[in-house]
């Protein structure tokens, strides 16, 4: 099974949280994953159960690379940056998105990396704050949003620039305000466009579209000198699950 062992790689899953979260939660009870105080602020959360679930399903993945030895580790955020882990090993990144039923995440070793999944949705917003966004959304791949329905289109947008600011460990508001976007007077969309191409080469990151499912967009972005993988299928059952770990690990 493809893994990120060597010194540039990445690894792409999508988890059914409805079909995988029984055995994530079984799991779970029986060999914690997750540190005490994630456990304990996920639980006091309205969507508890699916935020279990992702957050479940990427410590099995981290853990079938890594070892057992992040077991419990907490999630840090120190100054707003982006989430590590407790004793993650330098060189290692991850990104986790999740939409109603299905979360996306995002596995890296020599590359950042950030992934974003959203469900097809109606978004209110100005009509020129909404073409400025797809405008600078464009420029990162040089090529227009999902053809479509507009909602389409607004939602790929979103989850480039989304994938973007993970991959930076930073907020997507920073990002908007580089573009100018956030600003009382917005740019006109040549302005937008240029923009978002020099942020862009600046990072060092590329930006590309995934397909997860009909009803829902994504996008990841890592170094661009990577390539991006295919997404896998997390498994379902406990069966699946401890394949995936390893008699090793379980």
């Amino acid at each position: 099974m493809p893994d990120p062992a060597g010194q540039n790689g990445a690894e792409l899953w999508l988890v059914d949280l409805a079909r995988a979260g029984p055995a994530l939660e079984r799991l779970e009870h029986e060999v914690p994953r997750l540190g005490a105080l994630d456990r304990g602020r996920m639980l006091a959360l309205p969507d508890a159960r699916r935020r279990l679930a992702a957050h479940v399903a990427l410590r099995v993945i981290i853990e079938a690379r890594l070892g057992a030895g992040l077991r419990g580790r907490e999630v840090l955020r120190r100054g707003g940056g982006k989430p590590r882990l407790e004793a993650q090993p330098d060189g290692i990144d991850f990104s986790l998105s999740y939409t109603d039923h299905l979360a996306l995440i995002g596995l890296a070793r020599g590359s950042a990396i950030g992934v974003d999944i959203e469900r097809v949705r109606p978004v209110a917003i100005a009509p020129q704050r909404r073409r400025n966004i797809e405008t600078a959304a464009a420029a990162l791949l040089h090529q227009a949003c999902a053809e479509g329905p507009a909602d389409r289109a607004f939602m790929q947008a979103w989850v480039r620039l989304e994938a973007l600011a993970k991959a930076r460990g930073e907020g997507l508001a920073a990002v908007l305000v580089r573009l100018g976007i956030r600003h009382a007077q917005l740019p006109p969309a040549a302005a937008v466009s240029g923009r978002a191409r020099r942020h862009l080469a600046a990072t060092g990151l590329k930006v590309e579209d995934l397909a997860p499912a009909p009803d829902c967009v994504a996008a990841v972005a890592a170094d661009r000198t990577l390539t991006v993988p295919a997404i896998m299928g997390f498994p379902c059952d406990r069966q699946g699950i401890e394949a995936l770990l390893g008699a090793r690990a379980c």
